[in-house]
């Protein structure tokens, strides 16, 4: 804890008060101004607009508490925006075809449950029909299923990827099971 103490700088430069947001806001709006909306309102507010564009966005937490559930629905809701932003998504563990499964419904308003049991209406369906045409172009799940992933061959596979399909927002789904080669 004491090196970690002695690594803080105390120079003036590192020190921001209220005194400096005008420049900070400033700043900001000069920077890259490309947001990713995550369709909650109060938290693009305090995004100032949402999910920066470049930037790593970690979803964090314990085992079933909906953390895919959640980064898709955040991915839907890009899709959705203005902006025509486009979703790539690393499954990396579940079924095949679950992450797309979970797209689909989303998008058209559909109850998975009603989905995956092939119970669905004649609306649905049309509703089925018109998300896979809007939004097909703009939406890729690239499955690595496996226990055996490191982080350098998920890096390799999105950079291959974004060769073709530049997207403009990455999920990686269950990322706690990569590994790195060391």
């Amino acid at each position: 804890a004491l090196d970690d103490i002695n690594k803080v700088s105390f120079e003036e430069d590192d020190v921001v008060t209220l005194d400096d947001i005008p420049m900070i806001l400033k700043d900001q709006q000069n920077a890259n101004t490309t947001k990713i909306p995550t369709g909650i309102a109060e938290l693009d507010d305090d995004l100032l607009g949402g999910l920066p564009t470049e930037s790593l966005v970690l979803a964090v937490g314990g085992t079933n508490v909906g953390k895919s559930i959640f980064c898709i629905s955040l991915a839907c809701n890009a899709l959705r925006a203005e902006g025509n932003f486009k979703v790539l998504h690393i499954n990396l563990e579940g079924q095949r075809t679950e992450a797309i499964m979970r797209y689909i419904a989303n998008l058209a308003n559909v109850k998975l449950r009603d989905l995956l049991q092939q119970t669905w209406d004649k609306e649905d369906r049309k509703n089925m029909d018109e998300a896979m045409k809007k939004y097909g172009d703009r939406l890729k799940v690239r499955n690595m299923l496996g226990f055996g992933k490191t982080i350098e061959e998920l890096v390799a596979v999105v950079r291959e990827e974004h060769k073709t399909y530049k997207f403009d927002l990455l999920v990686v789904d269950y990322g706690q099971l990569l590994k790195t080669q060391n």
